[in-house]
């Protein structure tokens, strides 16, 4: 059984960047014209993909998870304020994305 939650999880890692980069690239084009509904909906996304391999990525770079953990602190926080602070989420989606490539560089 840990065998198998082990491989559940390491499937679930091998996609998460990914998903996390096509939610970003949706939260990015929402922001310019702002359409805050789907804004948040993606940051809702976002979020979930992020909990999926949080465990795993903190486990292998404990440096890479904390500075996954600033922007998507900023979106997650930005996208749920009134009036969301699209300025905050541009910025941090741009550093977030670069994250997302040394994510899935990890091994």
């Amino acid at each position: 059984d840990k065998t198998i939650e082990q491989l559940q999880k390491s499937i679930a890692f091998s996609t998460a960047p990914q998903d996390m980069k096509t939610a970003l690239a949706k939260i990015k084009k929402f922001t310019s014209p702002v359409n805050e509904e789907k804004v948040r909906k993606y940051a809702a996304r976002l979020e979930k993909y992020w909990s999926i391999s949080e465990e795993i990525v903190k486990q292998k770079d404990a440096k890479l998870y904390e500075k996954i953990e600033v922007p998507m602190g900023a979106i997650q926080s930005s996208a749920k304020a009134n009036p969301m602070d699209t300025n905050t989420i541009a910025s941090a989606s741009g550093e977030l994305d670069k994250l997302l490539t040394e994510m899935q560089n990890l091994k």
